[in-house]
């Protein structure tokens, strides 16, 4: 008896997913999400957080880094977003995509060392 794709699903590459940014991306991106229910005391469970779902040093540093700075400056990077979106308000937005627009936002605008072109595929990535 064969097995079919969907049943090794557990075998198959997870691409990226060795990349400690890609991983600190996706870290950040659901620790903004629960920032964004929890509020600025959400921000004390940060370490623990991390030290449980980092898989290493680094994606923990980066990951870190990029909450901090993305929730210190998400008013700002608010009001970026929504002046650029065209008919669209931000509480009509999942809080999801709306985190992920916040980090490419703070990317963009606080991490010059990063490519423009890589902060919007890996936006892109992460909404799918």
């Amino acid at each position: 008896m064969t097995n079919s794709p969907a049943q090794n699903k557990s075998e198959l590459p997870q691409i990226g997913r060795e990349d400690p940014r890609r991983q600190a991306r996706e870290l950040t991106i659901q620790f903004l999400h629960q920032l964004s229910l929890q509020g600025e005391g959400g921000m004390e469970g940060l370490e623990g957080f991390l030290a449980e779902y980092a898989e290493n040093a680094k994606a923990g540093e980066l990951a870190r880094a990029w909450i901090t700075g993305t929730w210190v400056h998400h008013d700002e990077l608010d009001v970026c977003i929504k002046t650029n979106s065209s008919n669209w308000d931000l509480t009509r937005m999942n809080l999801v995509d709306h985190n992920n627009l916040r980090l490419a936002a703070y990317h963009l605008i606080y991490c010059p060392e990063i490519p423009y072109k890589v902060v919007i595929n890996e936006a892109v990535e992460l909404a799918k």
